[in-house]
């Protein structure tokens, strides 16, 4: 036990003593009416608290020792693991002392520290291996049957080319055992890649092909039968010429069956040449303008609108006011043809010079007004006053203050004021 603690302790004791002597003096007075306990010290998990209580009547207390708190076995300050021979231990220590407390763990039989798996005896395809391994506390050996070879080849690879006449080999090897594996290669197709004779079909008569196999001297014909449409025939000739508005018609003969082919002609289409001006528009009378086909000489002709007056000359001009819209009056140049453009108002009025309206002046300011000459629209406003200099009108005296005035130049009103000195 600590000095500290001690001395709290010893504190305590003489404290109680003389509450008691204070008690046995005091109990004949009254009988004590205990407050609720306070606490006075929190208790630690090194050092004891105290809780204290007072009497309602008097001053006579009592004091109580706190036990101590349990440590706080929060941290982990080391660790020692189990095996399958030997316990382990974990180290708490408290978080708010110095104090340590261990902890021991349980030995546990299945937690061994083998050696790697060695393998004692290899599988083939039809028996299984075994692979042993060692643990290198207890000695205890751990058996396990290896699954049965199975053979991981390689891809196949081709040792002969098949051809069209002879069949070809491949073969892969096992990359754990080196057992080979071979397969035969089929005989593959002809390339029938040559064309060696070539026979057209006709109208009247079959025709063939006979293909042969570039690596070989393998061949195969194949018949064509006939074609009814396979004619040949002759040049086009015109039986017809086309017009404007009827077909013509051409034909011509097969060499072989002799089968007449007809074809309609498409109708006449002009090839004209390009237009000419016959004559010119003006903006009164339209123009002229044709053109010719160079095939059969037909002529064609179109009228020209008339063009746009040249609007030039300014024939009259009336200007606008604030009351009545103006106009321009624009003539053409080349005709008696006129046009009127109409324009805005005028935003600028003929007012009168600002005269003063007395009944609505007052003495901060004027109230003035004036009228257009043109359309009667007024406008209103208020403007300073222009006082003349000041002119005294009574001097004061030593019973009444004096008065003085001064008098707009604009409307004449008078502003007076009293002279105190």
């Amino acid at each position: 036990m600590s000095k500290k603690v001690k001395f709290i302790i010893l504190g305590a004791l003489g404290v109680t003593l003389l509450l008691l002597g204070i008690k046995l003096i005091t109990s004949n007075i009254h009988k004590h009416e205990m407050r609720a306990w306070v606490i006075v010290t929190e208790s630690t998990c090194t050092e004891q608290g105290m809780k204290a209580r007072k009497c309602k009547k008097c001053e006579y207390m009592e004091e109580e020792i706190l036990p101590l708190v349990a440590h706080k076995l929060e941290d982990i300050i080391s660790v020692e693991e189990p095996s399958c021979v030997e316990k382990g231990k974990v180290v708490y220590g408290c978080k708010n002392c110095d104090y340590e407390e261990e902890h021991v763990i349980e030995i546990k039989p299945d937690l061994h520290s083998y050696t790697e798996w060695e393998i004692v005896k290899e599988s083939t395809t039809e028996e299984h291996g075994i692979k042993t391994r060692k643990c290198t506390l207890c000695n205890k050996v751990e058996e396990e049957q290896l699954p049965l070879h199975v053979h991981e080849y390689t891809e196949w690879k081709t040792v002969k080319e098949p051809t069209c006449t002879e069949k070809g080999l491949s073969e892969r090897i096992c990359t754990l055992c080196d057992e080979i594996e071979q397969q035969d290669i089929e005989i593959i197709d002809h390339k029938m890649d040559d064309i060696d004779d070539v026979k057209e079909p006709t109208c009247v008569s079959e025709g063939y092909v006979t293909y042969g196999c570039t690596d070989c001297d393998y061949q195969e014909t194949e018949k064509i039968g006939i074609k009814e449409d396979a004619h040949s025939f002759g040049e086009w000739e015109v039986i017809k010429e086309s017009t404007v508005d009827v077909p013509g018609v051409k034909a011509r003969t097969c060499k072989l069956c002799n089968e007449v082919e007809e074809e309609q002609l498409p109708l006449h289409v002009h090839d004209f040449d390009d237009w000419k001006i016959e004559r010119e528009s003006t903006c009164t009378k339209e123009g002229l303008t044709t053109r010719t086909c160079k095939t059969c000489k037909e002529k064609e002709q179109l009228s020209l609108p008339v063009v746009d007056h040249i609007m030039d000359d300014v024939d009259k001009v009336v200007e606008s006011t604030c009351k009545d819209k103006g106009y321009v009056v624009y003539g053409c140049k080349n005709c008696s043809y006129q046009e009127t453009h109409e324009l805005d108002l005028s935003t600028e009025h003929e007012y009168s010079d600002w005269e003063v309206v007395m009944d609505k002046t007052t003495i901060e300011s004027e109230f003035i007004t004036h009228k257009c000459s043109i359309c009667g629209k007024e406008e209103t406003s208020y403007r300073e006053h222009k006082f003349g200099d000041w002119e005294v009108i009574s001097q004061p005296t030593a019973t009444k203050p004096g008065l003085m005035s001064q008098e707009c130049e604009h409307c004449g009103i008078k502003n007076e004021e009293e002279i105190t000195e």
